[in-house]
């Protein structure tokens, strides 16, 4: 560390081959793709929204169809709320993607290939698509008529 900032370091590794090299670790390139793929994780765990909720509805849908008739008979609206639920949720999705379009504002680093980073398999975790739909849920408290007294 020189004046408070990280400099580059030299790292003896070993490849494959058993060849030594030395190669260069910067560490706020580190930090920077890390960060990079932080910003990345939750774009595709925004853009997965629909597709993890139509999930979950998925399972309610097949418990539902899985008890009795005669207790199905005691929800006469779950159907129609279910359908309800399906188009709010392909609504949000259609907010997001235009959050989405516009995420380039915030990939302005000449360092990291975002393209790339984004291409590597990582799946949202459950953790990133509950923040997403608690993210989703105030947006609604802060801006709808229903959340004004909020």
């Amino acid at each position: 560390t020189v004046d408070g900032k990280d400099t580059d370091e030299m790292q003896v590794v070993q490849d494959d081959t058993s060849n030594t090299k030395t190669r260069t670790i910067n560490h706020e390139q580190d930090e920077e793709m890390q960060e990079a793929i932080h910003y990345c994780d939750i774009l595709k765990a925004y853009a997965n929204y629909a597709t993890y909720i139509f999930q979950k509805f998925n399972r309610i849908e097949a418990d539902f169809r899985s008890i009795p008739k005669i207790q199905q008979a005691l929800i006469p609206s779950f159907e129609k709320k279910l359908r309800t639920m399906r188009a709010c949720v392909g609504a949000n999705q259609l907010f997001i993607r235009k959050i989405l379009n516009e995420r380039w504002v915030f990939m302005g680093s000449d360092t990291i290939n975002y393209d790339w980073v984004m291409r590597k398999k990582r799946s949202p975790s459950t953790g990133d698509m509950d923040k997403v739909v608690s993210t989703l849920k105030q947006c609604v408290r802060d801006w709808s008529i229903e959340g004004k007294e909020e």
